[in-house]
């Protein structure tokens, strides 16, 4: 699937790695190609004064930068910038992004102390928001502003190491959502939320996090032809021996606290989790296991 990440930069499954091809790091404005489209400085750039001259850069990267009011009038004057990375900042406030009216694309990467996206409020044309690594972050309830996001990647240590967004009801108004790719450490939700994203294609959230029966029943919850990045709830290790029978072919559910187990030696375990899937997902208990062609339903 097509997605901000490989329109942006070819390709990358995190979209802040490497260089954009034909990206101009600046060093001085005064000596930048008034032509160019992709551009990237820090805090030490000379000229900046000189930045709203360059009507046609499309993508800006900030990295290390004082995000002032200044720099951001400047931006502001910017009419084909769709596409923006900010990284490695450690401000604890910023000015609102609100006017930067093309924006389409915001990447935020490595990005210490902001603990909530109000900056974000109000950025109805905001179609795609990837974050990483936002150390500080415990409130997203500013997501319910964008109205027409259509792609939203959080993965990372956000808001501090194993500890849990308090609130995350905005993520379920984002009727628009397309693409979602969600690592949030312990954070837990509830399968039935799911229903809102009818418009999902793709979806990659941690397989570990919950237990077995939550992606079970996501299964109904999902559009019919979403894409999942863990495509099966229960993996197929056909090359795997088990160490008491010696059968080959080993199954692993999906979900936290399990473990690949052996159908020859423990079938009630497999008919457990086949009907536990039928019950939840709505679909036949086959349609668990039809990848798995050495095991019968």
């Amino acid at each position: 699937m097509k997605t901000f990440t490989t329109r942006i930069n070819g390709g990358y499954e995190m979209p802040y790695l490497g260089v954009y091809e034909g990206e101009v790091s600046v060093g001085d404005f005064a000596e930048l190609d008034p032509q160019a489209e992709l551009i990237s400085f820090g805090s030490k750039a000379k000229n900046l004064h000189l930045l709203p001259e360059f009507k046609s850069v499309r993508y800006v990267g900030l990295g290390r930068n004082t995000f002032s009011a200044e720099l951001l009038d400047s931006l502001s004057r910017l009419p084909k910038l769709e596409v923006m990375q900010i990284s490695h900042d450690n401000q604890e406030d910023w000015p609102s992004l609100a006017p930067l009216s093309a924006l389409k694309y915001l990447i935020l990467y490595d990005v210490k102390k902001q603990a909530d996206l109000s900056f974000l409020s109000g950025m109805a044309q905001l179609e795609s928001l990837f974050l990483s690594e936002l150390l500080k972050l415990s409130d997203i309830s500013a997501l319910a502003t964008l109205p027409n996001l259509r792609e939203f990647a959080i993965e990372g240590d956000l808001h501090g190491r194993g500890s849990v967004l308090p609130d995350i009801d905005a993520l379920f108004t984002l009727t628009n959502l397309e693409h979602l790719k969600f690592f949030s450490k312990k954070t837990v939700f509830n399968a039935a939320d799911f229903q809102a994203f009818s418009k999902l294609r793709y979806i990659h959230i941690n397989p570990f996090h919950h237990p077995f029966e939550f992606y079970a029943e996501l299964e109904r919850y999902l559009p019919e032809g979403c894409e999942k990045a863990v495509p099966h709830l229960l993996a197929n290790y056909a090359e795997d021996a088990c160490d008491k029978c010696g059968a080959m072919g080993l199954i692993k559910p999906i979900g936290s606290r399990q473990r690949a187990f052996c159908p020859a030696c423990n079938r009630k375990k497999l008919d457990t989790l086949l009907d536990t899937y039928e019950r939840l997902s709505g679909k036949p208990r086959s349609t668990a296991i039809d990848h798995i062609d050495w095991v019968e339903a």
